[in-house]
């Protein structure tokens, strides 16, 4: 998929979309995550194709060109921060702490509450980690190492990221 454009905000219209798909685009301005090349236009204006996949009119959201390779490399980078580094590390941390859920104590509440917020954030991914496969966690660490490999190549150069793999500490 050839990045084209990046989503900068949402238009007035928007605020009248339902709460989930208003909060859905909200969440996606404030994580940088970018939109794809727009797939049409006519008569009733240009359709993108959002990061979660869906379409979505112009009039619900204002967009700018990426006009550079470093814009979107810069893109990049935010989204496997953003996206994987960030959702990947929670449910590899939740998979290594689950098992003890039932023996945190009161002095220990904190770590219940993440593992609860994690439980309501990513419900679908927590749920196949349940299964005895192991394939699930699998994937999650994969993808930690991975974007984290990407994250030190781009800050540190390709020596160092490739001495740190597979960085798995959560």
């Amino acid at each position: 998929m050839k990045y084209t454009h990046k989503l900068v905000d949402l238009t007035e219209k928007a605020e009248h979309l339902s709460p989930d798909e208003h909060m859905g685009l909200e969440d996606m301005v404030f994580s940088k995550i970018t939109l794809s090349d727009e797939i049409s236009e006519d008569d009733g204006g240009r359709m993108f194709v959002m990061p979660d996949g869906e379409l979505c009119h112009e009039s619900f959201i204002v967009v700018e060109e990426i006009k550079s390779d470093s814009e979107k490399l810069k893109i990049v980078e935010d989204l496997m921060i953003d996206h994987c580094n960030n959702k990947y590390f929670d449910l590899v941390w939740y998979a290594r702490n689950a098992d003890h859920k039932k023996m945190l104590k009161e002095e220990r509440y904190e770590g219940l509450q993440t593992l609860r917020n994690l439980e309501n954030k990513y419900p679908e991914e927590i749920a196949n980690l349940s299964k005895d496969d192991n394939w699930h966690h699998g994937f999650n660490s994969g993808m930690l190492a991975a974007s984290r490999l990407y994250l030190s190549v781009i800050e540190d150069g390709l020596e160092a990221g490739l001495e740190e793999f597979p960085f798995l500490d959560s």
